[in-house]
């Protein structure tokens, strides 16, 4: 599985060409990490209505949901 970042972004440079942009890269949250937390997101809010998932249970299965994300993703492409 590549790494995709989240939300990829090249900083400007202070010029008049809104085309110049310094290609230094700065460290963003990987694709698979924003949907983890997604997925975390809802695991808790199920946990909150009903029922009690352990702290580490409720990342493992946040991640297992953002491998999925990532392998359909994969497929489409």
């Amino acid at each position: 599985m590549k790494s995709v970042k989240a939300f990829p972004h090249q900083e400007w440079i202070d010029s008049d060409n809104p085309r110049d942009f310094n290609p230094i890269h700065h460290p963003e949250m990987d694709l698979r990490d924003y949907f983890a937390a997604k997925a975390m997101q809802a695991l808790i809010t199920c946990a909150e209505n009903g029922g009690d998932i352990p702290h580490k249970m409720c990342a493992v299965d946040a991640y297992r949901y953002a491998n999925a994300m990532m392998g359909a993703r994969d497929e489409k492409n």
